[in-house]
């Protein structure tokens, strides 16, 4: 099973996350590392200011995605690379994120000949 790639798939997910932002026309309001303000505070149950959502680091956020995403998708139970996709899927269509019911996925095999372009910046993926 794939507990052991738990560390690169959070690294690569945080990555894409990036980093400090409270842009205006963002629903999610200030968000660091791919945490919003109000999914900390519920985290921590205690009032979060910009100082405090500036100071996230991986090291503090890694338990909630842990516990709400990777757990939730038993990805240890995956396959390696694929524990990745499913993590990634879970982190950018949780029900609290701006981005929920807008995913789609494809499979892409030798098989089915499906083809998919994605310009550049449109969206990431592993």
């Amino acid at each position: 099973m794939s507990a052991a790639t738990w560390p690169t798939a959070l690294a690569a997910v945080l990555k894409h996350e990036g980093g400090y932002v409270n842009h205006p026309a963002d629903p999610g309001g200030r968000t660091n590392l791919g945490v919003t303000q109000r999914v900390w505070e519920s985290w921590t149950n205690q009032p979060a200011d910009e100082a405090a959502m500036r100071a996230l680091t991986p090291e503090l956020v890694a338990p909630l995605y842990r516990e709400r995403y990777w757990n939730a998708v038993r990805a240890d139970e995956l396959p390696a690379g694929v524990d990745l996709a499913v993590f990634d899927v879970a982190v950018d269509i949780r029900r609290n994120s701006s981005t929920f019911g807008q995913w789609a996925g494809v499979e892409l095999t030798e098989d089915n000949h499906k083809q998919m372009w994605i310009p550049a910046g449109f969206a990431h993926g592993f």
